[in-house]
């Protein structure tokens, strides 16, 4: 397969490996159906990427962790928590599988579940404290709202879920990650993004934390795993779902659409219009 050159008006992007040049052949294919720009990565972006240590699937949302409340003091969050990156966590794929396969929200979550339980990687997403604004630990712990891609799916706020995803759906969907001891950290403070990122390089992920630390926040999201997210998902399907694809299919079709569900989630939050790619030079 020969590199992947786009030619437009936009810098030219040539990528050389062959999983990273699929990825964004089907990234560049969404992006311009949702009207974005894309770019080579900011070299001090860069500097913020690292090895994904796999703590459980997290947002795109680039805004610092909370650790808890004590005597009604916040305790910020000082580990490394640096699982893969997409919007709304683990929801992006239990959304995706509803619109590509049918099946009803709490069979997509069962889905989903038994797909990263084969993985080896732990579902999760995030609520907020409000802005800073929650200030005791009892709000937090009955907390269903806080991401933003979440949020706006709630409010039909996303087009392609329209129909499909209702507002009851999101909040089973918080109330499911604590009931299965997943992961669903506070995310503190106010947006400060300044870009959005997609990262094409395997095992990597944006070390948000250090990033809030130096006032270098962005949203990012992480496509390699979503190949291996979706074809754990397509082999757990009846035959009538799987609706006549082949698992390779499935998987391009689920790496498009959750790129969507980022563009869409971006344009409800006013966020950017131009996406930064990072792959590897």
């Amino acid at each position: 397969m020969t590199p992947e050159v786009m030619r437009s008006t936009q810098p030219e992007i040539i990528i050389q490996d062959e999983q990273q040049q699929r990825l964004f052949q089907q990234a560049e294919k969404t992006l311009r159906q949702e009207g974005f720009e894309r770019t080579p990565l900011e070299e001090k972006i860069e500097s913020f990427f690292t090895s994904d240590n796999n703590a459980g699937v997290r947002c795109v949302d680039g805004r610092g962790r909370l650790l808890k409340f004590s005597d009604g003091t916040p305790i910020e969050y000082t580990g490394t928590y640096l699982g893969p990156q997409l919007p709304g966590g683990v929801n992006s794929i239990i959304g995706v599988t509803r619109l590509l396969t049918s099946v009803v929200e709490n069979e997509a979550q069962e889905l989903t579940l038994r797909a990263l339980q084969g993985l080896g990687i732990k579902p999760g997403n995030h609520i907020d404290d409000a802005h800073g604004t929650i200030q005791t630990q009892e709000e937090l712990e009955t907390r269903t709202s806080g991401c933003g891609n979440q949020d706006q799916i709630a409010k039909g706020g996303l087009p392609m879920y329209k129909g499909t995803v209702t507002a009851s759906d999101v909040i089973s969907r918080v109330k499911w990650l604590r009931d299965i001891g997943g992961s669903l950290p506070v995310l503190t403070g106010d947006h400060q993004e300044r870009a959005a990122t997609l990262n094409l390089v395997s095992e990597t992920t944006f070390n948000t934390q250090k990033a809030v630390t130096d006032g270098s926040s962005i949203f990012n999201a992480d496509l390699p795993i979503i190949p291996s997210f979706a074809k754990a998902v397509f082999d757990q399907l009846p035959t009538q779902r799987q609706k006549g694809r082949s698992r390779g299919l499935f998987a391009d079709q689920m790496v498009e659409e959750v790129v969507r569900d980022y563009a869409q989630t971006l344009i409800a939050l006013n966020g950017p219009r131009t996406m930064q790619i990072r792959w590897s030079k």
